[in-house]
């Protein structure tokens, strides 16, 4: 059944990861606003006998921009750009990146009419120092919302016992970028609880 309009986005969390390289458990970021994913792609064309001989492409992954209605506190302490201190919270140097997962809830409706929820886990996520601006309030309210670049390098595909890297008839390891769930698919109801690598189908 082909999916005709996804909107929205809802749910986000995230889940550092540990130095043996597994998730911890998936904490709320706060009231997300937006999400912008674009590839980091590009081709390059060889020429020989002065003619297009061959395409080489190089995906070095995504970047992206997730907007949230408000800075979440515990995110920037995790994400090592804040402290606590004797009377408040402090903004310090940040002086490395903390690689995690990010998940998030879309709707989306296909061709039986029926809204629905996916829900997507993006992996190997490290995030910028955000920009915050406040306006003063006149007629109306106005409230302002933080946008946080992303920078995103994927994890490898893991075969189908998830015990290792899975590679392809040609000895590549094949890594993924996010991985999306939705009702029709096996494991859909736990999707997102716990954050692992994604692993191929048995069936492949």
């Amino acid at each position: 059944m082909k999916t005709l309009v996804r909107f929205n986005i809802k749910n986000a969390k995230y889940a550092t990861k540990s130095s043996t390289g597994t998730y911890g458990t998936p904490t709320s970021i706060g009231y997300s606003d937006s999400i912008a994913l674009e590839s980091d792609f590009a081709e390059k064309i060889i020429y020989g006998d002065g003619r297009k001989i061959l395409t080489l492409p190089n995906d070095k992954g995504k970047t992206g921009t997730l907007g949230l209605l408000a800075i979440d506190d515990d995110y920037e302490i995790a994400m090592k750009r804040r402290m606590k201190t004797a009377n408040g919270t402090a903004e310090i140097k940040q002086t490395a990146s903390v690689e995690h997962a990010l998940y998030f809830e879309f709707d989306f409706m296909d061709e039986d009419g029926t809204q629905k929820t996916g829900k997507t886990i993006v992996y190997g996520v490290t995030s910028g120092r955000p920009s915050e601006t406040f306006n003063q309030t006149t007629d109306d309210i106005n409230n302002n919302t933080v946008s946080y670049p992303l920078t995103i390098k994927g994890t490898p595909l893991m075969d189908s016992t998830g015990n290792k890297a899975y590679t392809d008839a040609n000895g590549n390891t094949v890594y993924a970028w996010q991985e999306t769930s939705i009702p029709s698919d096996p494991g859909y109801s736990t999707f997102g609880t716990t954050i692992t690598a994604p692993k191929i189908s048995s069936a492949i």
